[in-house]
């Protein structure tokens, strides 16, 4: 009965320790979840690169890269969906995502053919 017992607890330290450990690394292994549905297989002569939107702040990774795609060549036009205002009395203090779109060309000096699409 005793080695029973002592199994038991023996594995439940080590599922204790395996859990930890994925927690404790959490951001490791949801990039390396995330890479196993990533795929790239962007080609040159696209009509356009669609930059899609999402929660505040993704345009700062998302625009940067389609701008790299933009001076390779792979399409004359960047298209950004137009986002819905979620308060209109907020619109002053709201940044939209084309605003940050287009902070970020200013900050990057670059000249792009950009267009709004509605959403």
């Amino acid at each position: 009965m005793k080695t029973k017992t002592t199994t038991i607890f023996t594995l439940t330290v080590i599922i204790f320790l395996i859990i930890a450990g994925i927690c404790a690394n959490y951001p490791f292994f949801l990039t390396q979840y995330a890479g196993f549905f990533s795929k790239s297989t962007a080609s040159k002569g696209a009509d356009a690169l669609v930059v899609l939107t999402g929660p505040k702040g993704v345009m700062i990774n998302r625009i940067p890269h389609a701008l790299e795609l933009y001076r390779h060549g792979y399409s004359q036009l960047i298209l950004i969906p137009e986002e819905r205002q979620p308060n209109l009395a907020l619109k002053n203090i709201y940044k939209s995502n084309w605003d940050e779109a287009l902070a970020i060309l200013r900050e990057e000096k670059i000249k792009a053919n950009i267009a709004r699409i509605p959403s």
